[in-house]
């Protein structure tokens, strides 16, 4: 549950409290530092695993957003622009992240342990 309530967190967050704490611009490129390795990660991961291709076009094109909204958006759009925009972004790699998991719950395991590590 935590794989998916994380992405939600992260695009949420600019919406209400971060944006009230940090620069907007700094807030943004800071948060790259935590959601694109673990992003990258998981879905490297769930798509070897499964190999669907949508999934991670998906993810890529979410991370590649929220890495075009951190160093330019705030140049062309407005504060809420900027916001919102971050917000469609990290719902498209929430998306991303909900089907990968999704994806790799439904594969065939051939351990012997899978039952224990899946929830079927």
């Amino acid at each position: 549950m935590h794989c998916l309530v994380t992405p939600i967190a992260l695009t949420v967050l600019p919406l209400f409290l971060a944006s009230n704490l940090l620069e907007d611009v700094l807030f943004h490129k800071a948060i790259l530092w935590f959601v694109l390795p673990t992003s990258c990660i998981a879905l490297f991961v769930g798509c070897r695993k499964h190999r669907d291709l949508f999934i991670a076009s998906t993810g890529i094109a979410g991370m590649l957003l929220l890495v075009l909204i951190a160093f330019f958006a705030h140049d062309i759009l407005s504060s809420f622009q900027e916001k919102m925009a971050t917000s469609v972004a990290g719902l498209i790699l929430a998306v991303s992240h909900a089907l990968n998991y999704k994806a790799c719950q439904q594969q065939p395991c051939d351990d012997a342990q899978c039952a224990t590590k899946h929830h079927h």
